[in-house]
């Protein structure tokens, strides 16, 4: 097992759109960042930050999966009850005023948004295989739409060589005396 540092902790909600207060415990306080994604303590999840910004004396951060201040306030209580001892997560849920089983849900939507974030090889194998087969079809088109312009071009250059020899066609009348 690998050894585990806290680089930071997530706080309570802030504003209400989702996003949550973030200490940093590093000595320049955005070098948590560096140190890779956050997980919580023992490592089963992991939390991929999409917007971070500072503030006084933390930052506020939003992560993926969470878009409002309800869902912000799920995640900290989760990420709380994941550092109490089982013992105590009786106590710590009647003073968070929620249910083990809505607990037991949060867990279980975290994890499957933390899941949804990573993306399966499989997905990002075929995302990336239906894109080269895009840019392929689109390649072929733009060489196709290059040889038809070009042949326009030359079709303009030929008979403007063609009207200069020959002159334009409209004046093969000859003009009309008054006699």
């Amino acid at each position: 097992m690998t050894e585990r540092i806290c680089v930071a902790q997530i706080g309570a909600p802030h504003g209400v759109r989702g996003e949550v207060k973030l200490r940093s415990f590093t000595e320049q306080p955005e070098a948590f960042m560096s140190y890779g994604p956050l997980e919580n303590e023992d490592g089963t999840r992991r939390f991929e930050i999409e917007a971070l910004r500072p503030a006084k004396d933390h930052f506020v951060a939003r992560f993926a999966g969470v878009g409002d201040r309800s869902a912000a306030e799920k995640l900290r209580i989760v990420m709380a009850a994941a550092t109490v001892p089982d013992a105590e997560l009786g106590a710590f849920l009647r003073r968070e005023a929620v249910h083990e089983a809505d607990l037991a849900e949060w867990r279980r939507l975290l994890e499957e948004a933390a899941l949804a974030s990573l993306g399966s090889p499989s997905s990002e194998m075929a995302k990336g295989k239906s894109a080269s087969k895009r840019i392929r079809a689109l390649e072929a088109e733009l060489r196709r739409k290059d040889k038809a312009l070009a042949e326009t071009a030359a079709l303009l250059i030929l008979k403007k060589k063609v009207l200069a020899i020959w002159g334009d066609e409209a004046d093969d009348t000859s003009p009309e005396s008054d006699e």
